[in-house]
């Protein structure tokens, strides 16, 4: 990813590449119960599942696309035979 380094108003200027990558494991503030990589997060701040193995679990267990219809019996209806 571009590292992209901000300009505040002051100009300060801000990295906030580095400020994400200082703070990836720090535990979020509220209900959410995750670090700010993403990676689920237990009692005392133990990682539980991992941000790779949450995403690797969604993906197995969702489908690829919506299931296609059966074209053959609408086409046979609609299709006059002479």
């Amino acid at each position: 990813m571009a590292r992209k380094i901000y300009k505040t108003m002051r100009g300060k200027e801000v990295d906030l590449e580095a400020i994400r990558s200082k703070n990836e494991l720090t535990i979020a503030v509220g209900n959410a119960q995750m670090n700010a990589r993403g990676d689920r997060v237990g009692k005392g701040g133990q990682i539980v599942k991992t941000r790779e193995n949450t995403v690797a679990d969604y993906y197995e267990n969702t489908p690829t696309s919506a299931p296609q219809p059966n074209i053959d019996n609408q086409v046979k209806k609609k299709v006059w035979i002479k």
